[in-house]
């Protein structure tokens, strides 16, 4: 990859179009160097984890109901609400 252009330190108002121009260039390149990048890295880590068969505990999908296995359906928060409603009247 090209090597951003060496000027002398000059602030962007003192900076000629041309100039603004190749670092607006070298900048949009090397951001698409560093997002490629990243998703190389994501991609190895999602092979390996599959690879091994593992995940991640961030990763593991654990159904909501699961983990709160007293929580009563919808069905049942409606009769509860009805008898709470008539319990306070």
């Amino acid at each position: 990859m090209k090597q951003q252009p060496q000027h002398p330190l000059k602030s962007d108002d003192e900076k000629t179009l041309e100039e603004l121009k190749e670092e607006l260039a070298y900048l949009r390149a090397e951001n698409a160097v560093l997002k490629k990048l990243e998703e190389l890295a994501q991609e190895k880590k999602r092979r390996q984890t599959k690879k091994n068969g593992n995940s991640s505990n961030s990763e593991k999908y654990i159904p909501f109901k699961a983990l709160t296995p007293s929580t009563p359906t919808c069905e049942e928060c409606v009769l509860l609400s009805s008898a709470s409603e008539q319990a306070l009247r």
